[in-house]
Formats: C-alpha cells, structure tokens, sequence
C-alpha cells in the first residue's frame, strides 16, 4: 500500500482551511495516507499582513485567515487525521533534517505539497521513493507565479488547478492532472478558493490511487511554453484595481 504524506500551511485562506479536501482524501483513500505537516506560518508578520488585507478591502481573504488562526487549527486537524490513523506534526520547513530523516524512516512513497509556500530543496525531494508532487492554483504551463486564480478572476479567464510532479525549479515539474474550476460566484474569491479546494481533494485522491495502481507516477504532460506569464502578490494599486472590477478579496 502506497505511503504518503500531506503537507499544508498550519493556516490558509481557504474558509474551511482545507478540512473538506482532507477529507475527502482521507476516505477515498483509507491507510494510504501517514501524516499530515503542518508547516508553521503565524507569527507577527502574518497579522500584520492580514491587517493590511483588511484595510486594503480584502475582508474575504484577511477574515478566511483570521477565523482560522482563532479556531485552533492544530487541534482541529489532530483529531481529523486521527480518526483515520494518521500523525499530525508541526514543523518549520519540509527542508529540515528532521523531517528529511523521518520521512525517510516512515518509508515515505510520495509526498503531496497543498498550498504552501515552502520551496522543496534537492534533498528533500530526493527522499520520497516516489518524489513529490504540488497543487499550483494557476493553469500551467502559462500562468505561474503566486494567486494566478486571483489574476484569472479578476481578467476574466478561465481558473482553475494543475497537480504538477516537483523539481529544483519552482512550477517546473511535469504535469500531472489539471482542473478548470466552475465560477459559482465569479466575483467572491474566497468562494472560488473554497470550490477549488473541494475539486483538489477529489483530484489528489485519483491521483494516489493511480499511482498505487501504476507502482509509479503517470505519464505527465510536458510543462513548457512559449508565453509564460508570471504573477506576484498585488500591489495596492493592483487590489485597487481588481476590487474596481467588482472581484471580492
């Protein structure tokens, strides 16, 4: 039976704080999953970040983060992972030794990287059998970078997901598995956020499942294009402009 663990931010903007997606992994794909780790985000500068979302007018996402800093996150997400027979554990960075070493004591096939901002050194993605594989919230090969769902809202486009293999190279690994997302509610992020979170998890246990099946990873689809565009954090200027369209961050 495949092993594998769950790597997620200790708090994200998603409303549920991706309760719903573990869960569905959790139950399409009973034993498969060791453990969760939780990597540590909050600290002084991610309040102060969400007070500036806030006072830029972006009540969704600093509200989604606030709500799930106070609600006891590890607690929550012990006892989720426990019912299943699963380890929670808090840690820094997937890039500690620590964590290189545990995972490769628990015999770890793959490691599957949900939203977090940590970048994968050589090591650590040396260590799975399997490798590692990370949910990038733009359509790649062309959009790139940070929010590209945002950016995607906000120009009118389709958004959507890629599950994409990881290398040494952040949003370079071939891809997996992509979804566009149905717009619900076009111009509230956070309900985009949380619809495509939904869709991941459903995503993420096919993914497994396959790869259980295969002893490998799929084949994957060639990350390359001519006319990459990257995106960044907005500026104010940005917010200003994409709240003007009528988007609600």
């Amino acid at each position: 039976m495949l092993r594998v663990i769950l790597v997620s931010s200790e708090v994200t903007y998603v409303p549920d704080n991706y309760a719903a997606a573990f869960n569905t992994i959790l139950r399409q794909c009973p034993g498969r999953v060791v453990a969760l780790v939780a990597l540590k985000v909050v600290n002084l500068a991610l309040l102060a970040t969400i007070a500036k979302l806030w006072f830029a007018g972006c009540h969704g996402v600093a509200g989604a983060l606030a709500n799930n800093i106070v609600s006891n996150p590890a607690k929550k997400r012990r006892l989720q992972f426990a019912e299943h027979g699963a380890a929670f554990i808090e840690a820094t960075t997937m890039n500690d030794a620590g964590m290189i070493e545990w995972v490769r004591a628990n015999r770890i096939d793959l490691i599957v990287n949900m939203r977090t901002r940590c970048i994968y050194r050589e090591e650590i993605l040396r260590t799975p059998r399997l490798g590692c594989v990370n949910i990038h919230h733009g359509l790649l090969p062309k959009y790139r970078g940070l929010l590209c769902d945002a950016y995607a809202l906000f120009e009118g486009r389709e958004a959507g997901f890629t599950v994409h293999s990881m290398n040494a190279k952040i949003d370079d690994g071939g891809i997996l598995k992509q979804a566009v997302v149905e717009k619900i509610d076009p111009t509230v992020y956070t309900s985009h956020v949380q619809k495509s979170s939904e869709i991941e998890g459903g995503t993420i246990a096919d993914l497994i499942l396959q790869i259980e099946e295969l002893g490998q990873l799929p084949p994957t689809i060639p990350n390359k294009s001519d006319g990459i565009i990257h995106t960044r954090t907005p500026s104010l200027e940005t917010i200003r402009k994409m709240r003007k369209t009528g988007l609600k961050l």
